[in-house]
């Protein structure tokens, strides 16, 4: 038994008991987090494996999770030691213990495991803006001309993505540069963001809304994942974006099961308010980095300081306090 076996064990309710095959039932806590009546029944099951792990599953509202060694404590075991009573500074020391003795081969597994299968959408007629333009074509279409300035106005080369663009003047295509996303190498959908900054509607999206972008590049060797809000602050410092303030669960078991040190990057206006909130809700750690006020997003810092510092700026302040969150971000949100 290791400590984060036996820690769960020891918050365990008072009035439980031991059933079939090394399950332990008690009154499940999850049930009226998840809008169901308070259980009193002992429908919640929690069965020790003989590795050091647990399984946990809720035979009343069906909520599961579990842990094994080698793993990271994910936010839906973190949720079930809370509402089991345990305080969360104990919390926060079994997440460092968990993080302290990771297995890269138990995480990929985790992975494989929680990946979905998205439902693929087609691209339309495209081709890659690098291949374009050394053929010439740029040359000869005044919006693919355009929509190469503006990749390197925002601060990015032609080869630091896979750029798309379309001819098709359906939804604008033809003045917007795409963003084809990937999943497990497989193209499964895109966005196309308009080049015209006083466009109504700037994003056009085609993917599924589990999605984050850019999960593909997360390398196993790395140590931290970057949260962005949108795709080409992902692009700017190698993160992920969740393509919107809102981080459904099923995202963040995504980004949890890369098995790295979360790190969120608001954007510092109001949308991002939700985001920092959220980052806070998951226990994940969050960046208030030193950039000029009018430096809103990773994408313009990218642009105004480059790459390299823009990363090193995040990195070096990040927050991983719940209370020093909440005060730092008075400074940022008011």
């Amino acid at each position: 038994m290791n400590l984060i076996q036996q820690a769960i064990i020891d918050v365990l309710p008072a009035r439980k008991k031991q059933v079939s095959k090394g399950w332990i039932s008690f009154n499940a806590p999850c049930c009226t987090h998840r809008g169901e009546t308070s259980d009193k029944r002992n429908r919640g099951g929690l069965l020790p494996t003989p590795e050091g792990g647990f399984s946990y599953h809720c035979f009343n509202c069906n909520y599961k999770t579990g842990w094994q060694p080698g793993g990271h404590l994910g936010y839906r075991v973190r949720n079930l030691l809370n509402w089991l009573g345990m305080p969360p500074d104990q919390i926060q020391l079994l997440v460092f213990e968990a993080m302290r003795n990771v297995d890269k081969d138990i995480v990929q597994q985790e992975f494989k495991k929680k990946s979905k299968s998205f439902k693929p959408v087609d691209l339309p007629d495209s081709g890659n803006v690098s291949d374009l333009v050394a053929a010439g074509a740029h040359k000869l279409d005044s919006n693919l001309n355009a929509v190469v300035e503006f990749i390197k106005a925002r601060g990015f080369s032609l080869d630091d993505y896979n750029w798309h663009w379309s001819p098709d003047s359906k939804h604008g295509l033809n003045q917007r540069v795409m963003v084809p996303y990937t999943w497990q190498g497989k193209t499964i959908g895109y966005t196309a963001r308009s080049i015209n900054n006083d466009s109504r509607l700037k994003y056009f999206n085609q993917v599924d809304s589990d999605y984050v972008f850019n999960v593909d590049a997360q390398t196993p060797e790395r140590q931290f994942v970057i949260v962005t809000e949108g795709p080409l602050d992902a692009v700017a410092v190698d993160g992920v974006a969740v393509l919107t303030n809102e981080v459904s669960e099923n995202k963040a078991e995504i980004i949890e099961s890369l098995g790295k040190q979360v790190i969120v990057v608001p954007d510092q206006d109001r949308s991002g308010k939700r985001l920092l909130e959220q980052a806070i809700e998951y226990g994940w750690g969050v960046s208030f980095p030193l950039w000029e006020k009018d430096v809103k997003d990773c994408a313009e810092a990218h642009l105004r300081y480059g790459k390299l510092y823009t990363l090193r700026s995040i990195l070096a302040d990040v927050e991983v306090n719940d209370l020093k969150i909440k005060l730092r971000s008075r400074t940022v949100f008011g």
